[in-house]
């Protein structure tokens, strides 16, 4: 390890905006179980690396797999593939010092901010790093439509990348990765505002396609109640990644399911942005509520829905989501 900084403050936080009584007892219960994680972490280690292809996954020496190359406190790991890994021997390329940027969480939005941007501008502004060495970052993330668009900031200039491709293993004798705090969103928002011309005047309702999990059963209801306050209903998934972003910067209220079309909000004006976040009570999630209020949301409220159904669906109490969108709008 070769630099910590403090973990983050949670204090201050707008717990009471959160109306229903299960998701707020979720959020405070994470909180305080979370207030000693995800410090700022650079780690450097040096032997015999190897970064497999698949999901840029190492083990050093054959012996040790490097966690971090997953993400910080990150579920997702297939285990046949560390398994594979300690055995492995082959090398397709071979760099002295190798910067681990993404391997494969990028391929969802919000771990791409959390997980791989959050830890660059970290390490870029601890100064420690020398951004002249290759940053890895394996195919899947890279050709991404977001990841495209993202790398273009003026942050990402002069970074030299290796984009690790399908099949290639990577041996090096030094990776260096990052690992980051919520409070590392501070530094992403500022350099997102870049990308956009922030007019918040929008009521949306940010809604998801058939074909995709965790949608509402009971639309028909709470979409009458949404017409009723004049909000638009959007398919993130009908815009392209440029689109999305237009769209958040210029809304003032958001109503939406839970999923990574929420990171989106990094391109609202927070301090004039009220949104309710819905989800099923099966499935809560404090993630936004953490990085919303780290970057001082006027209002953010969630309401904890039904179990979900065998296609992962679930309904929203119709009454109870009509007096928290008052709530919602009432400034």
């Amino acid at each position: 390890m070769r630099y910590r900084n403090a973990e983050p403050d949670f204090d201050g936080f707008q717990f009471d905006d959160i109306n229903d009584d299960v998701a707020r007892r979720y959020v405070v219960d994470n909180t305080k179980k979370w207030s000693a994680c995800h410090p700022d972490v650079i780690y450097d280690f040096t032997g015999a690396i190897l970064v497999e292809p698949r999901r840029s996954l190492a083990v050093i020496d054959r012996k040790y797999f490097i966690e971090p190359t997953r993400g910080g406190a990150h579920e997702i790991m297939t285990p046949p593939i560390s398994m594979k890994l300690h055995g492995a021997t082959r090398s397709d390329c071979h760099l002295p010092t190798v910067i681990h940027f993404d391997g494969f969480l990028g391929t969802n939005l919000f771990h791409f901010m959390m997980d791989a941007m959050n830890p660059f501008l970290m390490m870029r502004a601890s100064g420690l790093i020398d951004f002249t060495q290759p940053m890895l970052i394996n195919r899947l993330v890279y050709d991404r439509a977001y990841v495209r668009e993202l790398l273009k900031l003026p942050c990402f200039e002069g970074v030299n990348w290796k984009v690790q491709e399908a099949g290639e293993f990577v041996a090096t004798k030094r990776l260096i990765k990052g690992q980051a705090s919520f409070a590392q969103f501070s530094r992403t928002y500022d350099e997102l505002a870049t990308m956009v011309d922030k007019q918040p005047h929008r009521r949306v309702f940010l809604d998801r396609r058939p074909a995709v999990q965790r949608r509402l059963i009971n639309m028909d209801e709470i979409g009458q109640v949404l017409a009723e306050h004049g909000f638009e209903t959007v398919f993130a998934e009908d815009l392209s990644y440029l689109e999305q972003a237009a769209l958040f910067a210029q809304t003032s209220h958001i109503v939406g399911l839970h999923g990574a079309g929420l990171t989106n909000l990094l391109f609202c004006d927070l301090p004039n942005t009220r949104l309710l976040e819905l989800n099923s009570k099966a499935f809560l999630n404090p993630h936004f509520f953490w990085m919303t209020n780290i970057l001082g949301i006027q209002y953010h409220d969630m309401i904890a829905g039904s179990a979900l159904d065998i296609n992962w669906n679930y309904s929203i109490d119709p009454q109870a989501f009509a007096t928290q969108i008052k709530s919602l709008v009432a400034i």
